[in-house]
């Protein structure tokens, strides 16, 4: 999972007019403000094909309520039903919309994969590490891996390429749309905020339809970021992260440390281990109540001169005792 942001207007390079009218300049909508940020996208995706690809977007938008109740119900109902609309004042992913898309996402999980388990990669936004939404996803049978920070354009699958595509599928829904001539006046004339939600819902409910579908590109991106290592490293060549220069990464081979079972031919004679003790290993604690003389007992480090002073008076006392 992770989160792409979306403005309302997507391509700011190209401008619409019929052939024959070589002079006219088409207006923009809206003010310049649409260029930024206007919506995000909470993109969730498997590297599955065919049958068992899933995936599905959520949208963020400007908003006081979470799930938009302040909204009016003939714009609520006109929103994309494929497409969860959530609302924060600044549409970010904050810890309170990170909590409700962690819990539809189990339940998400818990119809699709009957409840298997399912390994979530992300990145270390704050609101997917805190301790609320790491119980929820474990609750839901989810295990979450957050990657390290500051590197996740090159190993985050949907920075690979998904989200790009996802934004450039919306570009081209955005052109089609503008080439309607009553689509293109309500652009010209400008839209209010409910049709703006009204109209991306569905381009991204599109968008996310047509993308998901092309498997190749969709797990490429699993496969260039290195999401889908192999135990015998069969297709570590695959592996070529974002604006890394050395190519392609080799994968360090993991050492065996399982150690070898000791042969007739390595056991060691009774003189070979007296060769090994130490005068250490032959101090014996006679503060122990019982020691068996068949067990050498190692004696302790002892930094304390007064302490080592007074054992060396314990050993003689009990040499005399013993009549040694």
């Amino acid at each position: 999972m992770d989160q792409v942001p979306l403005p309302f207007i997507v391509n700011m390079d190209s401008t619409y007019t019929t052939d024959d009218d070589k002079d006219r300049q088409v207006a923009g909508t809206g003010k310049a403000d649409l260029r930024k940020r206007q919506f995000t996208k909470h993109i969730y995706m498997n590297a599955a094909e065919g049958d068992k690809r899933d995936g599905y977007v959520e949208l963020i938008c400007k908003g006081k309520t979470l799930l938009g109740g302040r909204f009016s119900r003939a714009e609520r109902e006109a929103w994309n039903k494929e497409v969860v609309m959530y609302f924060q004042k600044s549409a970010w992913m904050d810890r309170e919309v990170m909590k409700e898309s962690a819990s539809r996402f189990c339940k998400h999980v818990a119809e699709k994969h009957h409840g298997k388990k399912v390994l979530l990669t992300c990145d270390n936004l704050d609101a997917q590490v805190c301790d609320e939404v790491k119980e929820i996803f474990a609750e839901g049978n989810i295990f979450l891996f957050c990657l390290p920070p500051s590197v996740t354009e090159a190993i985050q699958a949907i920075d690979a390429g998904y989200g790009r595509s996802m934004r450039a599928a919306i570009g081209r829904l955005l052109d089609d749309w503008l080439m309607n001539e009553d689509n293109m006046n309500k652009w010209e004339e400008g839209m209010n905020a409910g049709e703006r939600r009204i109209l991306i819902s569905n381009m991204v409910a599109m968008a996310n339809k047509e993308v998901l579908q092309n498997d190749e590109m969709r797990v490429g991106c699993f496969t260039r970021t290195g999401m889908l290592l192999t135990l015998d490293g069969s297709d570590d060549d695959k592996i070529k992260p974002q604006g890394c220069t050395q190519l392609p990464i080799q994968v360090p081979v993991v050492s065996n440390f399982t150690q070898e079972p000791i042969t007739p031919e390595e056991v060691m004679t009774p003189e070979e281990q007296d060769g090994l003790i130490t005068a250490e290993d032959e101090a014996i604690h006679f503060g122990d109540e019982e020691i068996s003389e068949e067990i050498d007992v190692v004696a302790e480090d002892d930094d304390d001169e007064e302490e080592e002073d007074g054992s060396k008076d314990d050993d003689k006392e009990c040499s005399e005792e013993s009549g040694e």
